[in-house]
């Protein structure tokens, strides 16, 4: 993957095929410099090998759900924002979530994945 000087690496991970498409047409428009994973153990894989900013991680995957995938990437990249992406988020406890900087209620806005990507290149 290559970088630009100050650019934000972005992971997405998501097993919908159609929602990793979109995602990807969106921010191919805004010149994000982004991977993307199907399931958690693609995305575990890529963070042994790249050392993403913020990574976007859908909470139901099949074999590793978000959070636990969440939790090793946490191991891996502690410094990485990571964002969990949900439609079921009042189920979780505060403790199940110390390993997200962050939730995403599903449906969301594709300008808000934008916006906490440059959340976090301002705090660079």
């Amino acid at each position: 993957m290559k970088r630009k000087k100050g650019e934000v690496e972005v992971l997405f991970v998501d097993d919908e095929p159609n929602i990793v498409d979109v995602v990807r047409e969106f921010f191919k428009l805004f010149n994000v410099n982004a991977s993307f994973a199907e399931n958690g153990f693609e995305a575990i894989s890529l963070c042994k090998k790249n050392k993403y900013k913020v990574i976007f991680i859908d909470y139901l995957m099949p074999g590793k759900n978000g959070l636990e995938t969440a939790r090793e990437i946490r191991k891996l990249l502690p410094s990485a924002y990571l964002v969990l992406i949900t439609g079921f988020w009042t189920q979780f406890d505060s403790d199940e979530l110390e390993c997200v900087n962050e939730i995403m209620a599903k449906p969301f806005q594709l300008s808000s994945l934008l916006d906490i990507i440059h959340r976090i290149k301002m705090e660079k």
